[in-house]
């Protein structure tokens, strides 16, 4: 008799101390790290389950969550994301806009301007900042930088894990800060991050771009279902 696959068996759970660890032919799975997968919810769990049952190894969830787990496990990478929001603050989406003759220029200045404001007022920041036609790294004085890093060291394990995601995909550390506020939604993070390329795609059919949009919104809505479900601290 041929023993079952044990791709073919069903991804099970051990309850211990509050977190459900993983399990496959009854042993906790591991990440490439070494370390023990688990998640903090039962509603995690049957997300990982729902999606490993279709994909197996592939699946994004046991990705995510195995990512989540190294990461709280790794002092460098929580030190490195760190040092990601403020690399991406000083070339903020946000702080760049088109010539006034473009057709984003309005848009542009009428929803950047407001929350660069906001984000100076929720971190107390008195320096003038102000959007730009030219590229460049914006100049944060030393004062501002330090209420970055008062602000940063604020944000717990889970914030910081998403903030990586978040700030690479929109390379925007200011509406990374303002989803983690609950400030933005997962839909208004990507309508402002993508609003050009959204605009792009209306105009014309371009079907490898249409995908590429598709699949960025499909890893925001799980990186919203992960950050919104309560991960551990």
């Amino acid at each position: 008799m041929n023993k079952e696959s044990i791709l073919n068996m069903p991804l099970g759970f051990e309850l211990v101390d509050k977190k459900y660890y993983l399990t496959l032919a009854s042993k906790r799975l591991k990440t490439k790290q070494g370390h023990e997968i688990f998640a903090d919810t039962i509603m995690q769990v049957q997300a990982v389950q729902e999606d490993y049952e279709k994909y197996k190894f592939k699946s994004k969830w046991i990705n995510l969550v195995s990512s989540y787990v190294d990461f709280v496990n790794t002092p460098e990478n929580i030190e490195g994301s760190k040092l990601q929001i403020k690399s991406y603050l000083k070339n903020d989406l946000l702080f760049y806009i088109d010539k006034p003759n473009s057709e984003f220029y309005e848009y542009q200045t009428s929803i950047y301007k407001p929350l660069i404001n906001k984000f100076k007022d929720l971190l107390n920041i008195e320096q003038d900042l102000h959007p730009v036609s030219d590229f460049g790294e914006i100049n944060f004085k030393l004062e501002s930088l330090k209420l970055v890093d008062k602000y940063i060291e604020k944000l717990s394990n889970r914030d910081l894990f998403i903030s990586l995601f978040l700030s690479r995909i929109s390379t925007s550390s200011i509406l990374t800060v303002f989803y983690l506020t609950k400030d933005l939604t997962i839909e208004q993070f990507y309508d402002i991050a993508f609003k050009a390329e959204i605009v792009k795609l209306e105009k014309a059919d371009d079907a490898e771009e249409a995908q590429r949009l598709k699949i960025i919104k499909q890893e925001l809505e799980i990186l919203d279902y992960f950050f919104k479900d309560g991960l551990e601290n």
